[in-house]
């Protein structure tokens, strides 16, 4: 039976993060990680065996496939081509043990356990958050363990001394080998936060208008990420990855991505 991970966790938390670093290293495992952004993963072409429209082959055994708009399909097809491990990385803003009801429907896989990634620089902010503060408490009650990041320094507040003291894995060999809980994690009652997302796509501008942009657009928005072709003020361009996380803005260079004429910005906001 194949093991099946689910990486939780709030918009920003670091999910990404932590499976690049387990594709990385797997340790031997031959591993399926399902993806939601290829995008995002940014894994050194020493590590690429073989791309395709949604498979990335990797030279260490593992695969990274996009979920599209099919999560049990994907993991279906996944499975079927017996991986020693299937890692699903969930959406930031779902809730795990839904997921893992899901993929009870997957032939020759174990329950689904979770690991959600929490934010500590932020932790405070989004619990008091009153559109998203019960789903984050959710994706942390849901969970068979926490893997806490970007912890700040100075004061530490109830919350983080409450999450520090919960059960906790630095990082997803840790929890692989801790198997003393198996999925079964879920509570009794659930309760809905309602998100909304649109695209947009927005000519060239220069990197110093886009900030003052996206508040423009969308000026509630808690995530917002996607490549951006940048104007320069000699004339050329380049690409840029935006990202924004709960007001913290950043703009990356990505000259390995082809120039286009226009971006791919997608935003979600509480609705």
């Amino acid at each position: 039976m194949i093991p099946v991970i689910i990486i939780s966790g709030y918009l920003g938390a670091g999910k990404t993060t932590l499976i690049r670093d387990f594709l990385t290293d797997p340790k031997g495992l031959r591993a399926t990680v399902l993806v939601n952004d290829f995008g995002q993963i940014n894994l050194d072409a020493e590590l690429i065996a073989e791309t395709g429209a949604d498979t990335i082959a990797l030279t260490n055994g593992c695969a990274c496939c996009s979920i599209g708009d099919d999560l049990l399909g994907a993991t279906q097809t996944a499975a079927a081509n017996a991986p020693d491990l299937l890692v699903i990385e969930a959406s930031g803003v779902a809730q795990p043990a839904r997921l893992s009801r899901l993929l009870r429907g997957v032939a020759g896989t174990l329950p689904a356990r979770c690991l959600t990634v929490v934010n500590l620089s932020r932790a405070d902010r989004v619990a008091t958050d009153k559109f998203v503060s019960r789903l984050f408490r959710q994706q942390i009650e849901q969970a068979d363990a926490l893997c806490l990041n970007r912890a700040t320094q100075g004061k530490t507040s109830e919350l983080q001394l409450e999450l520090q003291g919960s059960r906790q894995t630095a990082d997803l060999h840790g929890f692989l080998t801790d198997g003393a809980r198996q999925g079964n994690n879920i509570p009794a009652t659930e309760h809905d936060t309602h998100f909304s997302n649109v695209t947009f796509h927005p000519d060239p501008m220069p990197a110093h208008r886009v900030e003052a942009w996206l508040k423009h657009q969308a000026p509630s928005a808690h995530r917002a990420k996607g490549p951006l072709p940048v104007l320069h003020e000699d004339g050329q361009m380049s690409m840029a990855w935006l990202d924004l996380v709960q007001g913290s803005f950043t703009l990356r260079p990505t000259p390995d991505l082809p120039v286009q004429n226009k971006g791919r910005i997608v935003v979600i906001t509480p609705s």
